[in-house]
């Protein structure tokens, strides 16, 4: 049950309102964001909270069930605090939105109590031109995850992980970037003989240095043995350049023979149903 001082009662009694709505917004990097629907900043616990960012909450919902609490913000696009380059990169998906209320006249701008709305975390994240939409929702949402195994013919585990049980830092290289077509296609030299065509077919490249330092994509086809020509399924978020470093992980298409078997010697820990019979076969067709 949420309490309030007095003083805090007597604003919220008053025929007109003082209050405002505010947001703190953490991201998984820790950076921290902080914004008002007031027409003025307003500082609270030592943080200053923007009110030029053009954000508007609207359909905030919450129940007394498990039913999940769901909201929107919706914004303009600001180049030095939020920029779509970092909405595409996924820096603020699963960030942590702590909504509150506070009387922002009483305290002349600096408001020493609030009402704890929620707190949502970010999921969706739209734009279209200069304005986005972030889907935020309740920490309630936890609760309805579907959890559990399905049965299919390729393997379930990511390759490394604790189920598949192959040591991927030592079929990890650091390699450097030779030349560049464009965000999703570049090449660079790889020297190792265990690297032959195709072996990176499905792997990861992680970035170590220039704009995509830190960031990751999968790899589509990695053609070639000597100068490897790397297409990723989706392009870089930032512009790639010779000699950015990068790690080159091996990729693995889940399958039981060609990957499992003959690529990494690993059956025993093979994560999917191969021989299970399909629905052709279940219903004779």
């Amino acid at each position: 049950m949420r309490s309030m001082s007095g003083a805090l009662l007597a604003a919220v009694a008053l025929p007109q309102t003082n209050f405002c709505y505010c947001w703190k917004v953490t991201r998984r990097d820790l950076e921290v964001f902080a914004f008002t629907s007031n027409t003025r900043d307003i500082t609270f616990n030592g943080v200053t909270y923007a009110a030029q960012s053009g954000f508007t909450p609207f359909a905030i919902e919450q129940s007394a069930d498990l039913t999940v609490d769901n909201s929107e913000l919706q914004g303009v696009l600001i180049s030095d605090l939020i920029t779509q380059d970092d909405i595409f990169a996924g820096l603020w998906e699963g960030a942590t939105v702590q909504v509150f209320m506070v009387d922002h006249q009483t305290y002349s701008g600096s408001p020493s109590e609030s009402i704890p709305i929620s707190t949502y975390t970010i999921g969706n994240i739209n734009s279209v031109g200069q304005n986005f939409v972030a889907e935020v929702r309740g920490l309630t949402q936890h609760y309805l995850q579907n959890l559990g195994g399905i049965t299919q013919p390729k393997c379930r585990a990511v390759l490394g992980d604790s189920r598949c049980g192959v040591d991927l830092g030592s079929l990890t290289i650091n390699v450097v970037v030779a030349s560049v077509t464009d965000r999703r296609q570049f090449t660079v030299t790889v020297g190792s003989p265990q690297q032959a065509q195709g072996y990176y077919d499905g792997g990861l490249v992680v970035f170590t240095s220039g704009e995509n330092d830190g960031f990751s994509k999968e790899i589509a086809t990695g053609t070639g043995t000597g100068t490897v020509l790397i297409t990723l399924k989706e392009p870089m978020f930032y512009d790639v350049a010779v000699a950015d470093t990068l790690r080159l992980k091996p990729g693995c298409l889940k399958r039981l023979i060609e990957d499992c078997q003959t690529k990494f010697n690993n059956v025993v820990n093979f994560r999917g149903e191969p021989y299970v019979p399909g629905p052709s076969r279940i219903f004779g067709r």
